[in-house]
């Protein structure tokens, strides 16, 4: 098989902390926050992130690429109750 010409995947991390801190944010894949997203979050090989549900609270968001490189940060988000915050398209 030749691969030279596949689109190469365009993964994507989430990474979801407590604002202000440096402590992780349980991100969960259900509305009733009973499954716990691994940390960080992975997008898919397209960068489209999975259903993230998060609880009451403020929080700092931030996406790398896989080499850590910061595409996209966000601080003090405020959730007010128990809501879904993604599907997140992939930056641009």
């Amino acid at each position: 098989m030749f691969w030279t010409k596949k689109k190469a995947p365009k993964w994507r991390l989430l990474y979801v902390y407590h604002h202000d801190t440096t402590n992780w944010a349980d991100t969960f894949s259900d509305d009733k926050m009973q499954t716990i997203n691994p940390v960080p979050v992975p997008s898919d090989e397209d960068g489209i992130f999975p259903e993230i549900w998060l609880a009451s609270g403020k929080y700092d968001v931030r996406v790398t690429d896989d080499k850590m490189v910061t595409l996209w940060n966000a601080q003090n988000l405020e959730v007010s109750e128990r809501q879904l915050c993604l599907p997140l398209t992939k930056p641009q």
